[in-house]
This record gives structure tokens, C-alpha cells and sequence, in this order.
């Protein structure tokens, strides 16, 4: 599962924590952010305060420990007063039908950093391969902007997908 956590309010949302949750047969083995995420019943990681506009992206990876339709659920709680909580959660699902040989399922790096596209390709058996930096006028610096490899492709276990990061 993936997103982004944004700030649509008027305000600075503060002290801003992202919970994600896995049904039954599905284990967490990955996530992004990572820094500061503690388990409890849920994943939770600190976000810190987000400016009116802002915006941060999060991934969570699972395996499945059985096949069937398996839950998967994000949700955001902050200390400071929401006008509109019905935007602050969100709920998908998978269908595990039976286990593969492992493969790099390429995911889409537009927008991570270098590290952490380099933590969400190993979790999905891939590498980072060369990262260069070219100036662009779109994106936060030090992001992805273009990746060798399609986001959706499925490539041998350990195949590298280069990126180009903005300057």
C-alpha cells in the first residue's frame, strides 16, 4: 500500500502520526517512513507537525502468511483540531492466492529519496542501481524524478533499477 499523507486544512497540523494496520495473514516487513515507528496493535510512526499544504508519502510492504482477501488500512491522528476527519483514513485490500518465486516487482520511486527508494526496492527484491543528480524545476530536491525500470514491471529477484534524483 502507498500514499501520501497531505495537510488540506488551514492550519498546521501538529504532532501528526500515520497508523498503518495489516489484517490476519498479513505481517508488516517493511515501511516508509521507518525512522521513530513503533508496533502495537498497528504501525505507528511520527510524522512531527505538517505545514497547511504540505505533504509526506508513505509504502507499507506485508507478506501474506495465507492466501484469501487480506485488509490493509492508513490512518492519520494529530493533536490539533480537524474540520474534516472523514479524509484522514484509508482502506484497501489484497487477494493472496498462493505463494510465487520471489521476483523484483518494481514499484513507482517518483517523489522518494535516494534511501528510501533504496529500502523499498530491497523489501520487493530489487536493487538500487546507479543514482545520478540532474537539475529539474518540479520535485523536492534530492528526490526521485525518473527510474530505469517501469513502475508495475516484474524482473528477476535482485534485478537494479536506476534513478535520476533532482539536484
Amino acid at each position: 500500500m502507498s500514499g501520501a499523507v497531505s495537510n488540506a486544512g488551514n492550519a498546521t497540523a501538529a504532532d501528526a502520526v500515520l497508523h498503518l494496520t495489516a489484517g490476519a495473514g498479513l505481517n508488516i516487513v517493511s515501511s516508509l517512513p521507518a525512522a521513530g515507528c513503533a508496533f502495537t496493535t498497528e504501525l505507528a510512526c511520527p510524522l512531527g507537525s505538517l505545514a497547511k499544504g504540505a505533504s509526506v508519502p508513505f509504502i507499507i510492504v506485508v507478506k501474506a502468511t495465507s492466501t484469501g482477501t487480506k485488509a490493509l488500512g492508513a490512518s492519520v491522528t494529530s493533536t490539533a483540531s480537524d474540520p474534516n476527519a472523514g479524509n484522514n483514513a484509508a482502506a484497501g485490500q489484497v487477494v493472496v492466492e498462493r505463494q510465487v518465486p520471489l521476483a523484483c516487482h518494481v514499484p513507482k520511486l517518483t517523489g522518494l529519496t535516494k534511501g528510501q527508494a533504496k529500502q523499498l526496492l530491497a523489501a520487493l527484491h530489487c536493487k538500487l542501481g546507479k543514482a545520478t543528480r540532474k537539475k529539474s524545476r518540479t520535485g523536492r530536491r534530492g528526490t526521485v524524478r525518473k527510474q530505469s525500470v517501469k513502475a508495475g514491471s516484474t524482473r528477476p529477484a535482485g534485478s537494479e533499477v536506476n534513478v535520476t534524483l533532482r539536484k
